[in-house]
């Protein structure tokens, strides 16, 4: 979505954007692009003791803060921090999946 509003100038509804607008979009797809691939370079490491006898999504979603994420890559702008609200909220689903389904096969 992004990319195509870049390369064409103009927003979904064909509307064309401001230069704000499309240096605003820039700037995201930039921050989002460095997101990405720092986050594929990141090893996770899971909770031990927090969790011990059960993960629930709902319980890590409130105890992983990403409020250090957030401000590096949306420098606190309120649309970009709304946005990267439900990029994390997916990467902390995706961690906890892979964390619930790595302590069901322990012994």
């Amino acid at each position: 979505m992004y990319a195509s509003e870049i390369a064409t100038g103009k927003d979904a509804d064909g509307s064309t954007l401001s230069p704000k607008e499309l240096a605003d979009e820039t700037t995201f797809m930039t921050r989002y692009r460095t997101f990405v691939a720092e986050t594929q370079t990141v090893r996770r490491t899971y909770p031990t003791l927090t969790y011990v006898d059960e993960l629930v999504l709902a319980d890590v979603q409130k105890d992983v803060n990403m409020d250090d994420f957030r401000v590096r890559f949306t420098k606190d702008d309120p649309t970009l921090n709304k946005q990267f609200a439900g990029f994390a909220s997916g990467v902390v689903r995706l961690a906890y999946l892979e964390s619930r389904d790595n302590q069901e096969s322990r012994p």
